[in-house]
């Protein structure tokens, strides 16, 4: 059997403690995680996986294409918008657990209409 996955939402940039570096940068958000672990899961087939968003042209956006390209995802509906980043946020470990420190950046939406269509074909 065959499966398919086209996740849409926003990815974050996210910056955590991390003991040998000092901080580590990776990118997470609810529908990314899920695209990233349905690519794991899948064998990460070519058309398996696609991911709708909109990242800006900003190192931490570029970042991001390569670490989801890394992981199998299909970014041809990725949308670009050259004035806006990507947000970026911070967690820390604490004992209680993980918290979010803070969080920069507009979320970025892609333009569902034209979008959507072309990508579910």
């Amino acid at each position: 059997m065959t499966h398919k996955l086209l996740a849409i939402g926003e990815v974050m940039a996210e910056i955590r403690q991390d003991q040998a570096a000092g901080f580590a940068v990776g990118f997470a958000g609810d529908t990314y995680n899920t695209a990233v672990y349905f690519a794991r899961a899948h064998g990460a087939a070519a058309d398996a996986v696609s991911y709708l968003t909109a990242v800006g042209t900003d190192p931490l956006s570029q970042a991001f294409r390569r670490a989801a390209t890394d992981e199998g995802i299909d970014l041809s509906h990725a949308q670009t918008d050259p004035a806006r980043n990507i947000g970026v946020y911070a967690v820390g470990n604490r004992r209680a657990g993980r918290t979010a420190a803070f969080r920069i950046g507009a979320r970025l939406r892609p333009h569902a209409k034209c979008s959507l269509r072309r990508a579910w074909k």
